[in-house]
């Protein structure tokens, strides 16, 4: 099949833009960060909160980008330093990106795998690339792309023969999933839970799940697989109404059930164990995902590996499947215990899932649970609450660290210690040594994978 891509010509008429410089292909690679930008990228500048991608524009070019795509009130400013580097000047360049990515999408037409949900998008993102790879030619992205931005620059890299994209759908409003479908729509959906999360603008779980049902606004979507434990989720997929094929997995209720979930120790580290479930068919699943709500992104996965024919090979890649960094990773730290990386995001509902997990975990292996949490971001009006809860939840740990001041200030337990930031928590003493295992974990924002990086043995040291 031809490797054809649209030129930047083509794209200047399908976006109404004007193009400076020699047409040549659009690269594949889309670069959004100046400092990432690799020789033969394209870079688009954009507009932030705090910083303007035009003033990097510079620095961009110098690091090899071969094109631009800029704002047009930018041009005649930008046009002196390009040199032979080309560039595509339009109104907006994020629609204008998205636009370009969408025709693309069209033109390779690939299955589109869409997920989303409030807790193990990347995670499940992940097995299932995994499983699809094994067997046809997959894309997705490299990292947490779930933005409109993010997507356009997914599909941009993906190849002319590409049978199968992978694509997580995030959101923090109203509106902004059914945006994505509109430019990218899903044709397998995937609904991994709704829990509190993003509330000051969803303000509560209800908007949660108004919003990810957003996903199924899809003109292409025709099955559907999602958590059926959570009874929101439950309610809303099976009160009729819906015409796509569906299928729940869960521990409770659901055409795929999970059993018998044990966290155990392995040579490399936890490792859960449970058996799936699906009509006269059992499967037994050993995965190096150790949380116990981990069961859920590889059953959905499973899912996924039945539609696509794959099954046969989910017990292989569910075995050998590594949690990616900040998302359950477990190392060793520089004293010889282990840290538990969850540092990469937080919400109730992962929060207590780990919480949870690492005093289990703790038990089997007759070890010493501690932590250090950050605060939930974006909790609204109930965050306090929310952040009670947390706390009320840790007893059976013997020494914790909060950070930030989202926490509760009265009432901790002596063995709490509450600071303001993770600079604080490394100066804070805390056995990291054999017989020790540490859960970190926190919003973003508290940048504990940071204070991962400082206390633990990373690859390459």
């Amino acid at each position: 099949m031809s490797s054809f891509r649209m030129t930047l010509g083509q794209a200047a008429d399908l976006v109404g833009g004007i193009l400076v410089g020699p047409d040549m292909e659009l690269p594949r690679r889309v670069a959004l960060d100046s400092r990432e930008v690799l020789s033969g990228d394209l870079f688009v500048a954009l507009r932030g909160n705090r910083t303007d991608g035009h003033a990097f524009v510079g620095q961009a070019l110098s690091r090899g980008a071969r094109c631009l795509l800029v704002e047009i009130s930018k041009l005649e400013e930008i046009r002196p330093g390009l040199g032979g580097a080309s560039c595509l000047a339009v109104p907006d360049p994020e629609l204008a990106l998205a636009e370009m990515a969408s025709h693309w999408l069209k033109l390779v037409s690939p299955v589109v795998v869409g997920i989303t949900g409030s807790v193990g998008k990347t995670t499940t993102r992940e097995v299932i690339l995994s499983l699809l790879g094994r067997r046809f030619k997959v894309h997705g992205s490299p990292k947490s792309y779930n933005t409109l931005i993010g997507l356009s620059a997914t599909v941009m890299g993906m190849d002319r023969g590409c049978d199968n994209l992978v694509l997580e759908y995030g959101t923090s409003s109203f509106g902004e999933i059914s945006k994505l479908v509109s430019y990218f729509p899903p044709d397998e959906m995937v609904i991994t839970e709704v829990a509190p999360a993003h509330l000051e603008r969803l303000r509560d779980v209800q908007g949660v799940l108004r919003a990810k049902l957003e996903i199924l606004e899809s003109q292409r979507g025709r099955f559907l697989s999602y958590n059926a434990d959570n009874d929101l989720l439950w309610g809303a997929v099976t009160g009729g109404g819906l015409t796509v094929q569906r299928m729940g997995v869960g521990v409770r209720r659901g055409d795929v059930r999970i059993s018998d979930r044990r966290i155990v120790w392995g040579d490399d580290g936890p490792r859960l164990n449970f058996n799936l479930h699906h009509g006269d068919r059992q499967l037994e699943v050993s995965s190096g995902l150790w949380p116990l709500h981990g069961a859920y992104p590889l059953a959905l996965s499973w899912v996924m590996a039945l539609r696509f024919g794959v099954e046969d090979l989910f017990p292989e890649v569910a075995y050998g499947f590594k949690p990616v960094k900040g998302r359950g990773r477990a190392i060793r730290s520089r004293e010889g215990g282990w840290l538990m990386d969850e540092s990469y995001n937080a919400n109730p509902t992962s929060m207590f899932g780990a919480i949870d997990s690492t005093l289990e975990l703790a038990r089997g292996g007759s070890m010493r649970p501690q932590a250090v949490l950050g605060g939930m971001l974006e909790m609204g009006e109930d965050s306090s609450l929310w952040h009670r809860r947390i706390v009320d939840r840790l007893n059976g740990f013997q020494r914790v660290i909060l950070v930030g001041d989202r926490w509760p200030s009265d009432r901790l337990p002596d063995w709490v210690v509450p600071v303001g930031s993770f600079e604080d928590a490394l100066e804070v003493p805390m056995d990291l040594g054999e017989g020790t295992l540490t859960l970190v974990k926190g919003s973003r924002g508290y940048k504990l994978d940071l204070y991962v990086e400082a206390k633990g043995v990373m690859d390459g040291d």
